[in-house]
């Protein structure tokens, strides 16, 4: 299969939709998240799949389907959370051809503003793309709770197209935290979707600065013990270094991709990984 261009991925902005979009019908509007659209799929194993739009990563990272475990490592957060969560047997079920079946997502990270990242899952389904079918917004949800993928805020449903106001006029505030929402989608009954970013997040992400720290110091900082305290009490059961691991890393990816995935950082996410295991360990 070719390489999905990301305009493919990501929702159409509103503005290049056309005006007839706006001229009848109704829409359900959701908060839609910062962060990187991907798509994923199943392959004739019941193998997660994923592919990552073009241009919203550096240059050295794929733009073609990958095997899950071969997704670029700052993405593991997403790519995790979708291989534990979703439910392949879900999906086989709902259609005849699973393989067939596109969920377009986004991996919800800090580009232009974060979140509390306790409530902002790491993956929120956006769309389901399957051969000749078009979910109503209901059936979308309903389809997204079934696979096991959380979903974007509702922020309001049967809106007349006249009645809404575009984010430009009078922006939402997140239902993550404190602020103004990156976006919204609008979603029309009867087929379409286009996406607004608020004027405040408009152009490329600001610049950062890359982490000058040895990964020690810095793993000190983002797994510190009231950190690990709080990711342990998140838990059902005691949980393994491996778990603990992973969500260290998972959340300051998550909070500080720019500077994580900056060129002038002083080590990589695997070196990351590498220092974590033996702090967590003496904690738990």
């Amino acid at each position: 299969m070719s390489d999905p261009p990301a305009d493919e991925i990501a929702p159409p902005r509103l503005r290049t939709v056309g005006e007839e979009f706006l001229e009848t019908g109704h829409v359900w509007l959701y908060e839609y998240p910062d962060g990187t659209p991907f798509e994923a799929r199943l392959d004739a194993d019941s193998r997660l799949q994923v592919a990552f739009a073009a241009g919203a990563q550096s240059s050295d990272q794929p733009r073609r389907w990958v095997d899950a475990e071969e997704a670029p490592s700052e993405f593991g957060f997403a790519v995790r959370t979708l291989t534990t969560q979703l439910d392949r047997r879900a999906l086989r079920r709902a259609v005849d051809d699973p393989t067939a079946v596109r969920l377009r997502c986004i991996a919800v990270h800090r580009r232009h503003r974060g979140y509390d990242w306790s409530r902002a899952p790491p993956v929120v389904g956006v769309d389901v793309a399957y051969p000749g079918s078009e979910l109503l917004p209901h059936e979308l949800e309903r389809a997204f709770e079934e696979f096991g993928v959380a979903t974007m805020p509702i922020l309001d449903t049967e809106v007349h197209v006249r009645d809404i106001e575009l984010p430009g006029e009078a922006p939402p505030e997140t239902q993550w935290g404190e602020g103004t929402a990156y976006g919204v989608l609008y979603r029309k009954k009867g087929g379409g979707v286009a996406r607004a970013i608020a004027g405040e997040y408009a152009g490329e992400p600001p610049a950062v600065e890359p982490i000058r720290s040895a990964v020690a110091e810095y793993a000190a900082t983002v797994a510190s013990d009231d950190v690990l305290a709080s990711f342990v009490q998140e838990c059902d059961s005691s949980p393994s270094v491996s778990t603990v691991t992973d969500a260290v890393v998972d959340q300051a990816l998550r909070a500080e991709f720019g500077r994580l995935t900056h060129s002038g950082t002083a080590f990589d996410i695997e070196d990351l990984r590498s220092a974590l295991p033996q702090r967590v360990a003496a904690f738990l």
